[in-house]
Parts: structure tokens; C-alpha cells; sequence
């Protein structure tokens, strides 16, 4: 399920280049998005417009994978929570896709519990059941001052406990806590 740029992966770490290319990465997520909506309209399932989402990536050569496993370190115990995230780009940003009549504070509460967990700092959520695809997705970006401990320690613990084909998290998104 590893897709997009021939695995490679870019430093998105906190320096004024890597902002740069954060920017024009979620600029290219944003553009893939209406063009998946105007292709397929609202109504479908949320897996649907995840593989189109894929194809649109793969053709721009962007690197993403699909339903990337949250693990959850619970008390220096790894829980089987069953959590995926529905897209990671670039390893660098968290796409939660939905087909749902709206988005809820719940939606954008789920997200930022997943940015949190996962280390990640910026995530979109993307509905699609809309009738104009920008009244569907909406942006958060969580600061690294409001990662947590208990996620920074968590992620950390899942690094010792599971294989790392499973996680697309780079080590240096770990190294920026330290």
C-alpha cells in the first residue's frame, strides 16, 4: 500500500525550507480534492473517494499510504484498538475522509486526538457529501507545544513494540520532542 513518489520521503522538520514544502504539499492535497468531488459527486462511500484520492496522488507523484495503523500505548501497554487512519501523505500530513451530511465538532475532535497520538502536526478532514467540496474540508494543524507527553511517550514505546513497516512515521518526527 506504500504509493506515490518511489517511497521517498521529505524532511518536513521545523526549518523555513520544510514549512515551504508543507505549503505546497497541502496546496496539492487541496487541489486533488475538488477534482475527485467534481469527477464523482457527493453520495458514495467514504473507500470510494479514498481510491480515487490514491489514483490523484499517484499521478502527482505524491507518496501516501492508506489505512496506516494508530497503535495506542496505554500504561506500557500496546492496546489492539483497531485505529487506522484513512491517508497519511508525504509522511507528513493525516487525511480523515468522510461522506457524511456534515461535519461534526466530534469529526475535528477525532482528528486532533489522531494528530496528537501519531505526532503529526497538520491533518485535513475531507467530506465529501456536499454539494460544494469547500464547504467539506476544513484544516487543523496542532502546534508541537500541544503534543502531549503521554503522546510523545506513547509513539516512543510503540517505536520498541511493533514493527516499523506498519508505521509511516519517520524517526525524526519523534526526534523533534527530544
Amino acid at each position: 500500500m506504500n504509493h506515490g513518489a518511489h517511497g521517498e520521503h521529505r524532511d518536513h522538520g521545523g526549518t523555513a525550507h520544510s514549512e515551504l514544502i508543507l505549503d505546497d504539499l497541502t496546496g496539492a492535497i487541496i487541489d486533488a480534492g475538488p477534482k475527485v468531488h467534481k469527477a464523482l459527486g457527493p453520495g458514495l462511500l467514504e473507500a470510494t473517494y479514498e481510491r480515487r484520492l490514491e489514483r490523484e496522488f499517484s499521478l502527482r507523484g505524491i507518496a501516501y499510504k492508506r489505512q496506516v495503523i494508530l497503535p495506542i500505548v496505554y500504561e506500557y501497554t500496546l492496546l489492539e484498538s483497531g485505529y487506522r487512519l484513512d491517508m497519511v501523505v508525504e509522511v507528513a500530513v493525516i487525511i480523515a475522509i468522510k461522506a457524511v451530511e456534515t461535519l461534526t465538532r466530534l469529526h475535528s475532535s477525532q482528528l486532533l486526538t489522531y494528530l496528537k497520538l501519531s505526532g503529526y502536526h497538520v491533518g485535513f478532514l475531507m467530506n465529501f457529501n456536499v454539494t460544494l467540496f469547500k464547504e467539506g474540508v476544513k484544516r487543523l494543524v496542532v502546534s508541537r507545544h500541544d503534543q502531549s507527553a503521554f503522546s510523545v511517550f506513547s509513539m516512543r514505546s510503540v517505536l520498541s513494540v511493533i514493527q516499523p513497516c506498519l508505521l509511516p512515521f519517520p524517526t525524526t518526527a519523534f526526534q523533534m520532542f527530544c
